[in-house]
């Protein structure tokens, strides 16, 4: 019929502007994900956030001790007088 293929030009040049759009947008997308991975990294240190009274805490009674008379050594002078 007459006058009846300007549906289906219509119809492909729409098919054509999505393809080269997702397209477009799919490309984008993929290098900001990988951007973003690349930029990613990992660190694997342990810190013990236990408490004293708290289940599975370790107290360093070395340190602590060695601490301690270094502080007495500080001030040894107040208490020789």
């Amino acid at each position: 019929m007459r006058s009846y293929n300007d549906d289906l030009v219509m119809a492909l040049a729409i098919g054509c502007w999505v393809r080269d759009t997702a397209l477009t947008v799919n490309q984008r997308d993929l290098e900001y994900k990988k951007a973003m991975v690349s930029s990613m990294k990992v660190y694997s240190s342990n810190l013990n956030t236990t408490i004293p009274g708290m289940q599975g805490h370790k107290e360093d009674h070395a340190a602590r001790l060695k601490e301690q008379q270094q502080k007495y050594q500080d001030f040894i002078w107040l208490i020789k007088g």
